[in-house]
């Protein structure tokens, strides 16, 4: 018995020597294994100083946003862009998805750009064989090609033709062959600048980087899925354009008053106002319309102030958006522009006043229109939005958690599918004044350029971005609404 288990161990052992001698052997006249190869090395590194725009990213972001809320159809339909073709943004775009990894390098000043793709096999495949992918076909429809030399050459309406050349795993694209050259020299050095000096630190899988004249690079960082973008930036050297006072006035501060939101809130802004000559020039016309002082609207105007679009204001009969200015602890300054504003602007209206609970100074009316003007020691609120909407508002904690507690000098939120709400109801005030649109002809028939931009909007789900100083901002587009099925 001790003579087969001896023989067992002694066959187990053999194996794995001869299994490892074998590893050796193949390692030392094979070469060694394969590392996977990132898209970027195959760029050249631009020279210091030199203006360029590189992109590069795991996956196709542009591709996915592009289908999730059709930003093409939306800026033909809202900036009515006749003259640009998208057809050759559809291929390029067609070009990047299924793309294990992308990098694009483009050098203005030269006029040239580098794009390295790895496709999948299916693509790869067919484009060795001298062909176009149907997909690429579909989206430009009217291209055409030759393939030359292993080189596919596509001759769009642009004045230089496009070349793609199939090498191991990667499809090097450019408009020269000079620049292929390069590109595939670069691969073939097994040259590494996957490794970057990024800006915005962290794993992220999507990026662009813009470097212009005077040094100033500016990044932008992104990571997504199915349903939200997460996305960073920063900017670097911007002290070259501005002077270290101009630098240093925008301060974050703490998000954390007592904000009162509509539950049903289309759009918010938040800023810190500091004192700009723009900002004293224009306080005069608006301290005239208000009837206020100048410089006692100047000192109010100063600080954190939060906009806010959403609920409802009666206005003459007709159900509109509220809109809300709040402006938090202005104290007796902000009792005393609240008085001035009734008193020397608003007094036939003060019959219709009716006190605002919780503040000491102003109130609120709901006929002829929804109107609040009202201040305390913690607030003061300047609006068109009736009282119930902001009895039913929302903290700012439970309505924008994403800022509450936060720094910031800036931060907007938008809810698109609001947005498109609030359009309609406008459009259907202008429908009851318009006496020219017949019952037959309706006002869709009127704005149908506009209605498709509204479709459009009521897909394009939540934004929110955020300052954190000029340098320094994040932003969260949940582009797959929740409400966008219903």
């Amino acid at each position: 018995m001790r003579n087969v288990r001896s023989k067992s161990s002694l066959v187990f052992w053999s194996s794995c020597v001869v299994a490892l001698a074998i590893l050796i052997c193949g390692l030392i006249f094979l070469g060694k294994p394969l590392r996977e190869e990132a898209a970027i090395n195959a760029l050249p590194i631009p020279e210091e100083g030199e203006p360029y725009v590189l992109y590069v990213e795991e996956g196709s972001t542009l591709l996915h946003i592009k289908e999730t809320v059709a930003v093409d159809n939306l800026l033909s339909l809202v900036l009515s862009i006749k003259d640009v073709n998208f057809k050759s943004v559809d291929m390029l775009l067609s070009m990047l998805e299924g793309s294990k990894n992308t990098a694009c390098l483009v050098l203005p000043r030269d006029r040239k750009f580098y794009l390295a793709i790895k496709p999948d096999h299916e693509i790869l495949h067919t484009i060795s064989l001298g062909k176009l992918p149907a997909k690429w076909i579909e989206a430009y429809p009217d291209v055409s090609y030759e393939f030359v030399d292993g080189i596919v050459k596509v001759n769009t309406s642009q004045s230089n033709p496009i070349l793609i050349l199939p090498y191991r795993d990667i499809l090097l694209v450019s408009s020269s062959m000079d620049d292929l050259g390069i590109m595939k020299h670069n691969l073939d050095n097994e040259r590494d600048i996957s490794s970057f000096e990024w800006l915005v630190q962290g794993e992220w899988s999507g990026r662009l980087r813009c470097n212009v004249p005077a040094n100033i690079q500016g990044e932008l960082a992104w990571i997504c899925d199915d349903e939200k973008l997460n996305a960073k930036w920063k900017i670097q050297g911007i002290e070259g354009l501005l002077s270290k006072e101009q630098v240093s006035l925008p301060r974050p501060e703490k998000w954390s008053g007592n904000y009162i939101l509509p539950s049903q809130s289309s759009l918010a802004l938040g800023l810190t106002m500091i004192d700009t000559p723009q900002l004293a020039k224009g306080v005069s016309s608006l301290a005239g319309a208000l009837g206020v002082n100048p410089d006692k609207l100047l000192e109010f105007l100063r600080g954190q102030v939060i906009f806010s679009l959403g609920g409802e204001a009666n206005v003459f009969t007709f159900n509109l958006p509220g809109v809300l200015f709040q402006f938090p602890n202005r104290k007796e300054l902000g009792k005393e522009i609240v008085d001035d504003i009734w008193e020397n602007r608003l007094q036939s209206l003060l019959i219709n006043r009716s006190p605002l609970e919780g503040f000491e100074s102003g109130g609120v009316i709901e006929l002829p229109v929804s109107l609040v003007l009202a201040s305390s020691e913690e607030m003061t609120l300047l609006g068109l939005i009736s009282n119930d909407a902001i009895l039913n508002g929302l903290t700012l904690d439970r309505a924008l958690p994403a800022v509450a507690g936060k720094e910031y000098i800036f931060w907007a939120d938008v809810d698109f599918r609001s947005i498109a709400a609030d359009i309609e109801k406008l459009l259907s005030v202008n429908k009851a004044f318009n006496t020219q649109v017949s019952a037959g002809i309706g006002i869709r028939e009127n704005f149908s350029k506009l209605y498709k931009a509204i479709e459009t909007l009521k897909n394009a789900g939540h934004l929110f971005m955020g300052l954190q100083s000029i340098t320094d901002g994040e932003l969260l587009w949940q582009y797959k609404s929740p409400q966008a099925n219903n």
